[in-house]
Order: structure tokens, then C-alpha cells, then sequence
């Protein structure tokens, strides 16, 4: 079994904190680290849009770690081709983030 784990920040402070078993099953380690990044993304929409309903100005893209090299360089890379056809929903919703600059995904350890 895989999980997940999340953590949200504004600014230095931990706002949000999530630690799951991962509900969809993956045969591979890539298509369960898109999962999860699919999942970051979606967070950091809904984070984003509850900070400009209080007023805040979002201006700049929030970044996205991951310690999947593969999963970031095809969320970031624009020339990059999706080879695993099964992680079509969360590939897309990540490369629309990111190309959106909504999200920046890094790479971490």
C-alpha cells in the first residue's frame, strides 16, 4: 500500500496537513506519485481561491514539491510526452497548473 502526505504553508506557517492511504491502485511508483500530485494540485486551487476571497492578492505560482524527478519534469517541461496513457486525468490537471502558473513544481529530496 502507498500513501500520501501533504503539507500546505502561508508564508513559514503550516496550514493545512494531510496524511492518507492512497485510494486509487497504481502498479508503479509513477502513476502513484501523479496521483498525488494531481491531489497537491487541487489543494493548492482551493487554498489559493479561499485567500483571494479573503482579500489577499495571489500573485506569484505556489510551489509544488515532489520527490518523484519523473513526475516534475513531465508537469513542468513543455515539450515532454505522456508515455503512460492510465495517468491521462492527473497529468493534465497537473501540466494545465503548472502551465497556468498556478503551481511550480520542484524537485526534493
Amino acid at each position: 500500500s502507498s500513501a500520501s502526505s501533504m503539507h500546505s504553508f502561508l508564508g513559514r506557517t503550516p496550514i493545512f496537513y494531510l496524511s492518507k492511504r492512497q485510494g486509487a491502485i497504481e502498479t508503479s511508483t509513477y502513476g502513484a506519485e501523479f496521483c498525488a500530485m494531481k491531489t497537491g494540485v487541487e489543494e493548492t486551487i482551493a487554498i489559493r481561491y479561499m485567500m483571494r476571497c479573503l482579500g489577499v492578492a495571489v500573485e506569484t505560482a505556489s510551489l509544488l514539491c515532489g520527490d518523484n524527478l519523473g513526475v516534475v519534469q513531465n508537469c513542468t517541461i513543455k515539450a515532454s510526452l505522456l508515455k503512460k496513457k492510465h495517468v491521462a486525468i492527473s497529468y493534465h490537471k497537473t501540466r494545465e497548473a503548472a502551465a497556468a502558473g498556478i503551481v511550480h513544481p520542484i524537485k526534493t529530496d
